[in-house]
């Protein structure tokens, strides 16, 4: 069987106590709990579920969505991008199972990564990393949650950086829809043997695409 690994590296620094990281808890549990009415998710979805903060760690290592049970979130101190996309390298490398002349291996993981701020150390090594072993064989989408995030960053990443307001407990509710509904879509695809990858359609008022040809360029003299 080929599978659809999906992966969530979250940040769990401070800033991210109270509200936010109850409704990212909460929002994961009903993103599993629609996808176990899909016919489609069941077939091929598989979950993971990372966190960081100054350390990184597996919450969820990679398994079908009929086993998943949502965690609960530790909180840490510090936000430490590097390590956190460090970790999700060797998840990937140890759990993806790739195509060879036997064997047809998983479809491209698709990765989800949720955080509010700016990493407390250099993530330029990892980045590289990102860039030249995973850009090509794996999908981000980078989430901001809120105004604070280093956005410029996160566009070395990926060309998919969104913008979430976080501000009602609504939003949050229409943010988890449009995950499952991304996940929802990218199944259908893989099984028409397209791309495996098509976000749903974002609303513009509850998350936005950050367009990252108008960044400001920062002063250099």
């Amino acid at each position: 069987m080929r599978r659809l690994p999906i992966y969530f590296l979250i940040d769990i620094s401070e800033s991210m106590v109270g509200e936010p990281i109850q409704q990212v808890e909460e929002g994961l549990a009903t993103i599993i709990q629609a996808l176990k009415t899909d016919p489609h998710a069941l077939e091929t979805v598989f979950v993971s579920i990372i966190v960081f903060a100054g350390q990184p760690k597996t919450l969820v290592p990679l398994q079908e969505i009929v086993s998943f049970y949502p965690p609960k979130f530790p909180i840490g101190s510090g936000t430490s991008l590097s390590k956190g996309l460090g970790h999700l390298m060797h998840e990937l490398r140890t759990n993806i199972v790739k195509t060879t002349y036997e064997i047809k291996g998983d479809w491209k993981p698709i990765v989800f990564l949720f955080t509010d701020g700016v990493p407390t150390d250099d993530s330029k090594a990892a980045i590289n990393e990102w860039k030249q072993n995973w850009a090509k064989t794996a999908n981000l989408v980078a989430v901001s949650f809120g105004d604070e995030t280093d956005t410029k960053l996160l566009s070395e990443l990926t060309e998919n950086v969104l913008h979430f307001k976080n501000s009602t407990e609504e939003d949050y509710k229409k943010f988890f829809k449009w995950i499952t509904d991304s996940i929802k879509t990218s199944s259908i695809s893989v099984e028409k043997s397209a791309s495996g990858f098509e976000l749903a359609e974002i609303d513009g008022n509850t998350l936005s695409k950050i367009d990252l040809t108008k960044q400001p360029t920062p002063n250099l003299y």
